[in-house]
């Protein structure tokens, strides 16, 4: 009989820690936004401001989501081999900047490179602004 109220206490351990486990699971973020600064070896001072203000808007909007990686910012080279398939997958050949929305595995990609060569250098002001509603659209959606 001892043996048996053993075995049922190891059972009900077992148990909760099991649904402690997926609960954890369910609390995972349900939107993710992607920011991607595409780029060649060669840049101007255009393309340098680009990723400058990008970096500039997430750092003082956005840090508690790229902390939590709700917002995830990256920067690629598409000179490098390692980026070709990223590259490709956006068609960014040069500088290009591309804020996508993760719903539930699926994205939906913004191409902000005109927007972006438009106002990163000569009106910085303009351009975080901007891109700091496109993001804040996609993280309410």
């Amino acid at each position: 009989m001892k043996k048996l109220w053993i075995i049922v206490a190891f059972l009900t351990i077992g148990t909760s820690a099991f649904s402690q486990k997926t609960t954890t699971k369910a609390t995972t973020p349900k939107a993710k936004v992607l920011v991607y600064y595409f780029h060649g070896t060669q840049r101007c001072p255009t393309c340098l401001s680009i990723e400058a203000n990008t970096k500039k808007t997430l750092e003082t909007y956005f840090k508690k989501e790229v902390a939590d990686k709700t917002i995830v910012f990256s920067v690629v080279d598409v000179d490098d081999a390692k980026n070709e398939k990223l590259a490709a997958k956006y068609e960014a050949s040069g500088s290009a900047l591309h804020v996508v929305q993760v719903v539930k595995g699926k994205e939906k990609d913004e191409d902000l490179t005109n927007f972006a060569f438009s106002y990163s250098r000569d009106e910085p002001e303009k351009f975080i602004k901007g891109l700091k509603s496109k993001i804040s659209k996609k993280l309410a959606n």
